[in-house]
């Protein structure tokens, strides 16, 4: 395994959670997401959920910047490279979100938990 390129797949990973943590929980993004969910529930999922946009993020950072860590067969490599950074990603991502958006507290950290489970739901309800 090269040093080189896990760093590289770890730069990849924490740009993937912030820029997933700032689509599917900053404030700024809040109509986009809104709109989209009224549009198309799918993707209104997609875009709230930052462990569902930590996924799609690292697969284009994958497709872009194609990082292998294992040289055995390409595809299955960049396959693995993909979850290795998403891995990453969930990770890094998870303390963003609890630290960022919940202030840090446990406590605060389980009311937020309901209630952004449920945030878009209204919105969703709409389509259906």
């Amino acid at each position: 395994m090269d040093f080189v390129v896990l760093s590289q797949v770890a730069v990849l990973a924490v740009a993937a959670s912030a820029i997933s943590a700032t689509i599917s929980r900053a404030k700024v993004f809040a109509s986009t997401r809104r709109c989209i969910a009224l549009h198309n529930r799918w993707l209104g999922e997609l875009v709230s959920c930052h462990y569902c946009m930590v996924h799609w993020v690292c697969a284009g950072f994958t497709v872009i910047y194609r990082p292998v860590i294992m040289q055995v067969f390409f595809p299955i490599d960049l396959f693995v490279s993909l979850f290795v950074m998403v891995g990453f990603a969930a990770i890094i991502s998870g303390v963003i979100v609890c630290l960022t958006f919940t202030g840090g507290d446990a406590k605060t950290n389980r009311k937020y938990r309901g209630k952004a489970e449920n945030r878009y739901r209204p919105a969703l309800a709409v389509r259906r």
